[in-house]
């Protein structure tokens, strides 16, 4: 667990399956948790880019594109530490910053809006790779 500017952050190492909200229903994608604080967040690799998705909702917050030198499992938790982290701590804030508690009202709903375009969300599970 880290503090970040007196935010509480954890990142779970152990890789985990997700099911993200899609046009589709529910699409299962493996990556790593994120908790900021009160929220939680998973960390998926696409591509050349990590999708960052709200936990519950499956709904995705942000897109960051991937440094093609990071190839290493370290390099990867290190990138989510230092750069994912602060710019979704900064996007927390910055919606929070215009109206408190905006971003959990946010969550709600897209919480809700999953519920009623996707059904209900199957659960997170640990992944042994």
């Amino acid at each position: 667990m880290k503090h970040f500017n007196k935010v509480i952050v954890e990142l779970n190492g152990q890789a985990e399956e997700f099911c993200l909200a899609t046009n589709n229903g529910w699409g299962k994608v493996v990556g790593h948790a994120v908790r900021i604080d009160n929220y939680h967040f998973s960390v998926v690799a696409l591509q050349d880019f990590f999708r960052i998705s709200e936990l519950d909702s499956g709904a995705k917050m942000i897109d960051i594109k991937v440094p093609t030198s990071i190839q290493s499992y370290d390099e990867v938790m290190n990138f989510i530490s230092l750069v994912i982290v602060p710019k979704v701590v900064s996007l927390i804030h910055e919606v929070n910053k215009k109206e408190p508690g905006r971003f959990e009202r946010e969550v709600e709903r897209l919480v809700k809006h999953a519920l009623e375009t996707c059904g209900v969300k199957p659960p997170t599970k640990k992944v042994m790779l």
